[in-house]
């Protein structure tokens, strides 16, 4: 990769050093930043334009303990330590011992990527391989973010982008612009590597910025493509934007599962300002996980991911806890196609269905603070329809959904305001309408028809298992269990489950399903107190009932709603009498239990009475 002078950076650099220049401790510079952004350049640079300023300058290549270790026997080497026959560790205590007793040297660390994975963090680097003393300079390259601190100066390449000037000059050599060179920049987000990689394939095709566009604007994947990049230019580049970063994903993935999982889904939004609650609310869902899981988990993983370089994470002190902005989430757009490049297209589909339900959950029309909810999550909401667009074979049914949601944001920029009107028109086009278009695409990949059962008549806070269990769509639901399943335990505007609406019209095959099949929480309580076992006593649904017998599951058959009512006594109140004798001798309710000052038992002698009184009168 070419250097690109960035005055800024040097600036920077030499204020660092200059800062307590006094000190008889060794001064640590950390040069961090995401993957092709130029760090080692830079390095390099600075030690060329300081080699009258020190007397020794040793280049440490930190990619592994044992490129370290060659690094330090060629350092003393050419110090002439007496270090014949000896082993790395004490190679590497007699070069630290000289440079602790000397002074103006700079030791530059490269590449140094690997340690934080240590439980000890960079600790074990600076305990292994740095001096102690001596008066000289320690300046070490990473993707690894590491804190600033008394003992150690940050520069943070990601803060500090190039302007388009600099960038203009990287990728065109003193070539030609025709009027699309900036919209190249832009498309590759001002990356030093990927600018130089875009001005050799200029160079080499002889092509102009607006072919260059036309070749790759559409189809960014093939740029990315390591493969693809040597059949092009040859092997002059011995990295690509996709081989430098595919090493902090295999380590990511090796480290925390969910941070990959994290970043795969980060991959599908808008690159900037990703609520991290978009996520933290539904992390059992989005993540597959077998055990609910607590926030602090998520946050480590987008930690992690921060630590690599390879998103920013902001978090205003100013925001309100209710507030989507108050931890947010940036990811530059070429780390979110590389994610892409390396995902299969059933892995996408996936994928999406997971956003949309986490979407869903998250737009809710009713919220109080509905206006700043929008203007969080619909720059979302229309980037991840537009990534379904590109790589689903199926047509979209409803084309107004992009057009929508396109206008939605448009709206955004200059009426944060938004109406609760608009928060319900786009909960239900994004859940249901793509959705729709989802289960038809992965349909269509398995070579099976898709699915016809999908009524254009629904309510706006309903998934599309709510609809399919209200309409009674229930060989669509067996057909496709894998699409359905996501959306088992997500709540309606009522705080009800598909589940809940299972309990009040479906049939026994369908619980069990629900239950067996989907994972449903049985437990979930909506709005009013109810849980499932309420809905189907209060309507008497005996089919749920006799599931419940049937697989010996456990729920607390007393448990009361929010007046105080258990399941016993909505039946009895309901006048389902059947329902009622099963919850008393099959699942043992308390026939004791008291809601306002009368027994389910004294409810029904007033019942009686009442039919009776009612029966004579109408005889008279």
């Amino acid at each position: 990769m070419r250097f690109v002078n960035r005055p800024e950076i040097f600036e920077k650099l030499e204020h660092a050093i200059e800062e307590n220049d006094n000190n008889k401790m060794p001064k640590l510079i950390t040069l961090c930043g995401l993957g092709g952004m130029g760090k080692s350049q830079i390095a390099l640079e600075f030690c060329y334009r300081n080699k009258e300023y020190y007397q020794y300058i040793f280049w440490m290549e930190a990619d592994t303990d044992a490129a370290l270790q060659s690094s330090f026997k060629g350092a003393a080497e050419k110090l002439g330590l007496p270090i014949h026959g000896k082993d790395p560790v004490d190679v590497i205590h007699y070069t630290t011992q000289w440079l602790q007793k000397s002074s103006g040297w700079l030791l530059v660390f490269d590449n140094a990527d690997d340690y934080s994975l240590n439980s000890t963090s960079n600790r074990r680097l600076q305990d292994e391989y740095f001096p102690k003393s001596g008066r000289g300079v320690i300046l070490m390259t990473t993707r690894l973010k590491y804190k600033a601190g008394h003992d150690n100066i940050v520069v943070d390449l990601d803060e500090i982008k190039i302007d388009d000037d600099v960038a203009l000059k990287l990728l065109l050599r003193g070539g030609n612009d025709d009027g699309n060179a900036l919209a190249i920049v832009k498309m590759l987000g001002h990356l030093p590597l990927a600018l130089d990689l875009a001005s050799a394939i200029l160079d080499l095709e002889r092509c102009t910025p607006t072919e260059f566009l036309m070749n790759y604007q559409n189809n960014i994947e093939e740029y990315l493509d390591p493969d693809d990049v040597q059949d092009r230019i040859g092997d002059n580049y011995g990295k690509t934007v996709f081989t430098v970063w595919e090493v902090s994903f295999d380590r990511i993935k090796k480290k925390n599962s969910m941070a990959a999982s994290l970043i795969q889904s980060i991959a599908f939004l808008y690159p900037d300002n990703i609520p991290l609650a978009l996520f933290e609310h539904c992390v059992q869902a989005n993540f597959k996980l077998n055990k609910t899981v607590p926030s602090s988990t998520l946050k480590r993983a987008a930690q992690l991911l921060t630590d690599f370089s390879l998103v920013r994470r902001i978090t205003p002190k100013d925001r309100k806890q209710d507030d989507p902005a108050k931890d947010t989430l940036y990811v530059h757009r070429l780390v979110q196609t590389a994610i892409l490049f390396k995902m299969e297209l059933p892995e996408k589909l996936e994928k999406c269905k997971q956003l949309l339900a986490a979407l869903s959950h998250e737009l809710k029309p009713v919220d109080e603070h509905s206006s700043r909810i929008m203007e969080a999550y619909v720059p979302h909401v229309r980037h991840l329809i537009e990534q379904i667009m590109q790589f689903s074979p199926w047509p979209v049914d409803r084309p107004d959904i992009v057009q929508f949601t396109q206008w939605a944001t448009d709206r955004g920029d200059n009426r944060p305001d938004f109406s609760k009107e608009l928060m319900s028109l786009l909960s239900p086009t994004v859940v249901y309408l793509t959705s729709r278009h989802l289960f038809e695409a992965e349909s269509k990949t398995q070579g099976v028809q898709p699915s016809s059962h999908f009524s254009e008549h629904f309510r706006e806070d309903f998934t599309p298992l709510h609809h399919a269990i209200q309409q009674g769509n229930i060989d669509d639901i067996i057909k496709n269990i894998a699409q359905y399943k996501i959306f088992a335990n997500y709540q309606d505007r009522n705080g009800r489950t598909p589940l809940h609406l299972a309990a009040q019209f479906g049939n026994y095959a369908v619980v069990k399903l629900m239950v067996k099949q989907f994972e449903a929480d049985i437990t979930v309580g909506d709005d009013y107190g109810q849980t499932p076992l309420h809905m189907a006593a209060e309507s008497g649904n005996i089919e749920f009932i006799k599931f419940l017998i049937d697989c010996g599951t456990h729920v607390d058959i007393n448990r009361r709603d929010k007046n105080e009512q258990p399941p016993l006594y909505l039946a009895v109140k309901s006048q389902k009498m059947k329902v009622a004798r099963l919850l008393l001798n099959q699942l043992g309710a308390d026939a004791s239990i008291k809601t306002k000052g009368k027994t389910a038992m004294q409810l029904a002698g007033k019942i009686r009475k009442f039919e009776t009184r009612r029966y004579v009168t109408k005889i008279l």
